[in-house]
């Protein structure tokens, strides 16, 4: 390709311009979705389970769109305690602990730490050390002479030395200044559409644009509660990402393409994440539920049984899904001093799908976390004591469990 064919930059007269009306909904749909996450009730342990969750997701997403490949297995070493100390780590690893750790350094500065300069420049130093700054310097804009190419149809950044300083200067000032007559998410979002579309620096421009952008939504209340990952979206859904950025560029950094797409992502994420914390409730709740239900059982041999069938609730509560082979041996402990474990195991996890406790799904065997609310339980407590046969074949979950046995056997 010859460079008349790639698309210069060009520094913008207004750094945030958009179409209003077109943004409108996607914008309403971001701050509503933020909002409800906010405002859900949680328990301290399963915010720092999700944000940990979170927070490895952003890290990976945004090494994987630089083109970082790594297995789950060296996903795990690269993000181990102690792999700073390790020489033997791949290119890719080594970006990865990079990302991870800048991430932790965001979530510890002050919510309300401006963004300016320096901030950005310590964010592009934290990147690129141990992994890129043998071609890169960190937290150092480009120089006269070096200048980039990027993206698909190919743009090229600012050009290295003095237009570089004065049009990330520009940019820094209008954070401080245009920005701020506008809504935090779209600051968040326009922050990182110029950081990109300008490439100010050798590396890492990609990986600095989308973690100011999360530690702008932290400002704007999306992050506020719990890392909400976006750059997992963003790699999932790469050629759309990709794509909305050049539009934007190719229409004179107009943001409405990049603004939709990337507000549905916000919109997207934090309905996953509220999703998983209203799961978090609806577990707890089956739990209590489950433990006061079989509480009130009144003779001896049921008591005993329930023990066993809280076990496999209690391991299922644990997962999504279970395989039912893998299921009866993670609670086989349980029913060992049985004379036919293998039939009482059966039985009870038939009781429990009978009892509404329990369903089958496509992974196996999982709760029904909305038993607590459509079960009535005087029904469930006179079923409970009336038992039933172990040995009986006609009911509703055997014919179930029969077909998912064999088909795992």
């Amino acid at each position: 390709m010859t460079s008349a064919n790639v698309s210069r930059y060009l520094r913008p007269q207004r750094w945030i311009r958009y179409n209003t009306v077109a943004v409108m909904d996607s914008l309403i749909a971001a701050k509503t979705a933020a909002g409800i996450l906010r405002g859900l009730p949680y328990l301290p342990q399963w915010i720092a389970q999700v944000h940990e969750e979170q927070l490895r997701l952003e890290a990976v997403g945004t090494s994987r769109i630089e083109g970082a490949e790594f297995s789950q297995r060296e996903q795990d070493e690269a993000l181990a305690p102690g792999s700073a100390t390790r020489y033997d780590l791949t290119h890719s690893q080594r970006q990865l602990r990079a990302a991870e750790a800048t991430y932790r350094w965001l979530r510890s500065r002050p919510a309300d730490r401006p963004v300016n300069d320096k901030f950005i420049m310590d964010v592009h130093r934290r990147f690129v050390t141990g992994c890129d700054d043998d071609n890169c310097e960190p937290g150092a804009l480009r120089p006269a002479g070096w200048n980039v190419t990027f993206g698909a149809p190919q743009c090229r950044g600012v050009e290295g030395g003095n237009d570089c300083h004065v049009a990330f200067g520009a940019l820094c000032n209008a954070v401080a200044g245009e920005f701020r007559q506008y809504d935090r998410i779209i600051q968040a979002m326009a922050l990182h559409y110029h950081i990109g579309a300008m490439h100010p620096f050798g590396d890492g421009n990609g990986r600095t644009a989308r973690a100011l952008e999360a530690f702008m939504l932290r400002q704007a209340g999306v992050n506020e509660l719990v890392m909400v990952s976006l750059s997992n979206y963003y790699y999932e859904h790469k050629e759309e990402y990709l794509g909305a950025l050049s539009e934007s560029r190719r229409g004179g950094h107009d943001l409405t393409p990049f603004l939709i797409f990337a507000m549905s992502a916000v919109a997207q994420q934090c309905g996953t994440v509220s999703n998983t914390i209203i799961d978090n409730h609806k577990r707890t709740l089956f739990r209590q539920f489950a433990v006061a239900l079989f509480g009130r059982l009144r003779t001896p041999r049921r008591r005993v049984l329930v023990e066993r069938q809280l076990a496999v609730l209690e391991s299922l509560l644990e997962t999504e899904a279970s395989d039912p082979i893998v299921l009866m041996d993670r609670t086989a402990s349980h029913y060992s001093m049985l004379k036919y474990p293998g039939r009482a195991q059966i039985r009870d996890l038939i009781d429990l799908f009978d009892l509404g406790a329990l369903q089958f799904s496509d992974d196996g065997i999982k709760v029904n976390l909305d038993w607590p609310q459509r079960a009535s339980e005087s029904e469930l407590i006179e079923r409970l004591e009336r038992g039933t046969s172990a040995a009986s074949t006609n009911r509703p979950g055997m014919a179930n469990l029969q077909d998912l046995l064999n088909r795992r056997l």
